[in-house]
């Protein structure tokens, strides 16, 4: 929070909307995303740690438009470490992701981390 300067409140509140309906990946670099049928949420994410919204094509069951939030990079490895103390089920992911970009690229560490990284994820259902 230091480093973005945001409340700790707003931080903590949007751990659980990550906690939930965020998903933390490693795609040719860090990347942290949430999903939700609620604008204003997604607004929030965008209002807080910046990153970019935008539309899915995609819609729930009940034909809801899905809104994304997206951040890349450092933004997301920062956001990632804010995020990790407030976090319950994805927290590990967050601490993985907040420390992997300090590893050469194809390094073994960095290599590692990705597999736990994707290890530490829930199979689908």
């Amino acid at each position: 929070m230091e480093a973005t300067g945001q409340r700790r409140i707003d931080v903590a509140y949007l751990a659980g909307l990550v906690d939930g309906e965020g998903c933390f990946m490693y795609k040719r670099g860090p990347h942290l995303r949430v999903e939700s049928t609620s604008r204003c949420v997604i607004e929030k994410m965008y209002e807080v740690f910046g990153g970019k919204c935008s539309v899915s094509n995609r819609r729930t069951a009940l034909n809801r438009v899905v809104f994304l939030w997206n951040a890349y990079g450092s933004q997301a490895a920062l956001i990632s470490e804010e995020l990790a103390e407030f976090l319950i089920d994805k927290r590990i992911q967050a601490i993985i992701l907040s420390r992997i970009h300090k590893y050469p690229p194809r390094s073994a560490m960095r290599e590692s981390l990705k597999s736990r990284l994707i290890s530490t994820k829930r199979a689908a259902s």
